[in-house]
């Protein structure tokens, strides 16, 4: 007989310590003895959990901390991962404020409460209980959710079942997870040959009639006006303008003046935290940009976009790149490095050759790389399946 519980009746539901950063430096940080500190960070959203992350809580700090005990399940409490990152952890462990320890009692198999927490009946509960800005639930809030549960026997049963199913399709994603990897790794090799073996040695600022980036201050934002980009708005190579935030006229015709507005077969190169993501301007839509974006004019007489593009994305340089990082809180590549990295240059018929193939390469790349997405979805809502049928249709 199925039975309709709460949460917090038959387990142990607690949320954990945040450390302040000094004092974890100072006491928890590379020390080899007591218990691992997990923080949200440390949980996958693929339910690996990080032990290794070079915190600790010694044994004489530990009563000062929650202990999350072996078997339990910890939860993501806040943020852009609340709920989505579960993991079932197999050791004892302290734990980040912002994640959540349920420990089942002896009413309930700890496994079967993992694979309650990835189901719909917990994650339906969850989304309804988000608030804040941040967005969280709070701890009264979970330990008031609703749990459906079988006996003891059928719950091993049911988990004896999702644990087999579930080993089957992570085996099938991990060999995707490696084609993936192999496809990539194939597509830097390539763009290293093609790029960095023909031509002469020379400077971006000799191929280039103007470099600059973006705003230096940060302009109030409006709900609509004219688009305002930043390094999160590129992605897959391309400007997303969906999610972007806005200027008025008067901030948009300041930050034109000074040379924040990028044209048509510009290059944009995000030089500041995020390093290396690039596009070329497509079209004649205007947008200015924050000083994160380098803005690249090229010298068409010397180097065609497309080939600039292809040059900024490989693998090498985005190295030399890497290693021109200054700051110590925000990592970012000055202008004047960025000026003195040296690339190879063929005459621009070679350029258009190796335009072409490495657009028949990255076409076929893109293609494959896609189906192996698609599949992964695919898997994942063949777990959804298989939890839902096993946590919802036995319960009817």
């Amino acid at each position: 007989m199925w039975k309709i519980a709460k949460l917090g009746d038959i387990c142990k539901i607690q949320s954990g310590n945040s450390i302040p950063v000094k004092e974890k430096e100072l006491l928890y940080r590379n020390v080899n003895e007591g218990l691992p500190y997990v923080a949200t960070k440390d949980v996958g959203f693929n339910g690996v959990i990080d032990y290794e992350n070079g915190v600790r809580i010694p044994s004489n700090y530990s009563s000062k901390f929650k202990l999350s005990k072996k078997n339990s399940i910890l939860v993501c409490a806040e943020g852009g991962s609340a709920g989505r990152k579960i993991a079932f952890s197999n050791r004892d462990c302290h734990f980040v404020n912002k994640l959540f320890s349920i420990n089942p009692g002896n009413k309930i198999t700890s496994k079967y409460i993992y694979y309650y927490t990835l189901g719909n009946e917990f994650q339906s509960q969850f989304k309804k209980s988000m608030h804040g800005l941040i967005g969280g639930v709070s701890l009264l809030k979970i330990k008031n959710f609703q749990i459906t549960h079988p006996p003891l026997p059928e719950q091993q049963r049911i988990v004896d079942k999702l644990d087999a199913a579930f080993a089957e399709i992570d085996k099938t994603i991990n060999i995707n997870k490696d084609k993936k990897h192999q496809i990539q790794s194939l597509r830097s090799s390539i763009f290293n040959n093609k790029i960095n073996q023909k031509g002469k040695k020379i400077k971006i600022k000799d191929v280039c009639i103007n470099i600059t980036d973006g705003s230096h201050f940060s302009p109030k934002t409006v709900s609509s006006g004219y688009p305002y980009i930043t390094v999160r708005d590129i992605n897959n190579d391309k400007i997303d303008f969906s999610k972007c935030r806005f200027v008025n006229k008067n901030n948009f015709n300041e930050l034109i003046k000074n040379g924040c507005s990028p044209k048509k077969n510009d290059l944009l190169f995000s030089k500041d935290g995020t390093v290396g993501k690039v596009t070329i301007i497509k079209d004649d839509t205007k947008f200015v940009v924050l000083s994160s974006l380098a803005i690249l004019t090229c010298n068409q007489n010397l180097i065609i976009p497309e080939y600039f593009f292809y040059v900024l994305k490989s693998p090498l340089f985005l190295s030399e790149a890497i290693g021109k990082k200054t700051g110590v809180a925000i990592k970012r590549i000055v202008l004047k490095n960025l000026k003195n990295i040296e690339i190879s240059l063929p005459d621009l018929e070679e350029q258009k050759k190796i335009i072409h193939q490495l657009n028949e390469i990255t076409g076929s790349i893109a293609v494959n790389l896609n189906l192996i997405a698609k599949q992964q979805g695919l898997y994942e809502v063949l777990k959804n399946s298989l939890l839902s049928n096993y946590l919802k249709s036995e319960a009817a």
